[in-house]
């Protein structure tokens, strides 16, 4: 588990110095000093299929006709087998051997903007980690490595790892060759439903779990398809380059998962809510809430509905706003005459949805509780919004007049519990 603490401190000091408290300091064989190394750099690892693709950066709109900005690289996929390596659950870290590890996050961060917090790292200190010593070990032949931090959360299940399946299909692996993929997204039923969808040659499915390490004779290791930072050190610094979506990975989400979308009828306009949120995105919803409603919003739960459902209403949906979340991931799946209105802290860069949106047709626009120049300690921070000037806002993004109006109630089909 992290030490966020430790991990500030790390931060801030020289690599000797680190060092020698790693030595001397933190005892006991319960953590271990290794180098990053780039994946190039492991000369056993054997190439199997790699392809370049075009990445998509698209910068949040924070003002209503605002000019697109859009920024775009080229970066090489690769699959490659890695042998006698080691991973914890959860980790994004890979341990090769000899006191090396690859971790990509850091690759791609070669600004180092941003915290490596990772359930195996308990401090970074720019090209070198201390990392967490397990006591549980399970030995694997063989697997299709799809685990990694954030796996518990829908957008980066979706993004990071669902989307790396898509490397499998330039080449034919052993159909016995299982997916190593993390305990806790398979325990929901969701994004179980998710892997199971890009299954495509129904291989067995091996559960990683967290706080153990496994070591795995010969690890099929895909690098990252979209770049996703993480936790940023300093909030203004953000850029919305530090996200980076290959455009031929959302395609192929979208394709795939568009098949799947249940014949249920849903509202056009519909708030996005969480029946059991915590107070991470804590804000004045009630508030919020009414002004929708009186807009002819119907506040829906999308967490409480199976994927084929989500599927169905982003897809049918015309108008969608609702607090930044994980459930605007399935922006993916709207059509290109919505419009969606993502209610956050502040103007903060991230474009962590701004990208998606834009490649699939979706007007989306960020409407924030502050003024431009506030920059917030964290992303996740409470706020309040003004009901007044939200309105404003409202009856303008959405061009409806109709504020007292409603949608009336709704079939009995479409009704969301």
């Amino acid at each position: 588990m992290h030490n966020f603490n430790n991990e500030m401190l790390f931060k801030r000091l020289p690599l000797f110095v680190v060092f020698l408290l790693n030595k001397f300091t933190l005892v006991g064989n319960r953590y271990i000093f290794v180098e990053i190394v780039s994946l190039n750099s492991i000369k056993d690892a054997v190439l199997l299929t790699e392809s370049e693709s075009v990445m998509l950066s698209v910068k949040p709109r924070f003002v209503m006709n605002e000019s697109v900005c859009r920024s775009f690289v080229n970066i090489k996929n690769k699959l490659v087998i890695l042998k006698d390596i080691s991973v914890v659950g959860g980790s994004n870290v890979i341990r090769v051997g000899d006191g090396k590890v690859i971790c990509e996050q850091n690759y791609y961060n070669s600004k180092h903007n941003f915290y490596i917090r990772d359930p195996d790292v308990y401090a970074d200190a720019r090209d070198s980690l201390i990392l967490t010593c397990p006591i549980e070990t399970t030995t694997i032949e063989s697997g299709i490595l799809l685990s990694g931090n954030g796996s518990y959360n829908y957008y980066h299940f979706m993004f990071e790892f669902v989307a790396k399946t898509m490397i499998l299909e330039n080449i034919e692996l052993d159909q016995r060759i299982p997916f190593l993929i993390d305990k806790s997204p398979l325990s929901v039923p969701q994004f179980r439903s998710l892997i199971e969808k890009f299954n495509f040659s129904n291989r067995d499915i091996i559960c990683i779990e967290n706080d153990r390490i496994y070591k795995i004779k010969q690890c099929y290791y895909i690098n990252p398809v979209n770049i996703i930072s993480s936790t940023p050190i300093d909030n203004h610094k953000i850029s919305y380059k530090d996200i980076l979506f290959s455009l031929s990975s959302l395609d192929y989400l979208r394709s795939n998962l568009l098949k799947s979308k249940s014949k249920r009828i849903f509202p056009k306009k519909i708030f996005l809510s969480r029946k059991n949120a915590t107070s991470a995105r804590s804000y004045n919803e009630a508030d919020v809430v009414a002004i929708f409603e009186k807009n002819g919003f119907v506040v829906v739960y999308p967490e409480l509905l199976s994927i084929d459902d989500q599927i169905s209403m982003f897809n049918n949906a015309q108008y969608i706003a609702g607090a930044s979340g994980a459930a605007f991931s399935n922006l993916i799946f709207c059509n290109s005459s919505c419009k969606a209105l993502i209610i956050s802290s502040s103007t903060v860069e991230l474009s962590v949805f701004s990208t998606i949106a834009d490649h699939v047709g979706v007007d989306l626009l960020y409407y924030f509780a502050h003024d431009k120049r506030y920059v917030p300690k964290s992303i996740h921070e409470k706020f309040h919004i003004d009901v007044n000037d939200l309105l404003t806002v409202v009856r303008d993004f959405f061009c409806d007049p109709h504020v007292e109006g409603g949608g009336g109630p709704l079939p009995e089909t479409s009704i969301l519990n």
